[in-house]
């Protein structure tokens, strides 16, 4: 039990750090290459769908879906902005981001079906 709460308690301190060194970074992609981020649900899923400034709907039938994974416990959605948003813009595409609970405090991810 003690290995567990030392795990926790070292991710917890990762995780920290990983936040406050992508934080900025993460804002400033979205204030330049995003028109808007959506929370919604898809089949019960939580996740975000970003929308590119120069996005024209009729014009486009494309949509990606990012998994990231950092593990699977650092990061926070708002903290990867950074990681999406210069695709969506290039692509003209929206993204649809899948959200997931983080680890160790969530054993296991859900699958996604």
């Amino acid at each position: 039990m003690q290995e567990r709460i030392k795990t926790l308690e070292v991710i917890q301190a990762i995780r920290k750090g990983f936040q406050a060194n992508t934080i900025d970074r993460s804002k400033a992609y979205k204030e330049q290459y995003l028109a808007k981020v959506e929370d919604t649900k898809i089949a019960g899923v939580p996740v975000f769908i970003a929308t590119p400034k120069k996005y024209i709907p009729q014009d486009n039938k494309r949509i990606l879906i990012y998994f990231h994974g950092v593990a699977f416990c650092l990061g926070l959605k708002d903290h990867f902005h950074h990681m999406y948003a210069e695709v969506a813009a290039k692509t003209n595409s929206e993204v649809v981001f899948i959200d997931y609970r983080l680890a160790p405090e969530q054993p296991l991810s859900r699958r996604i079906k």
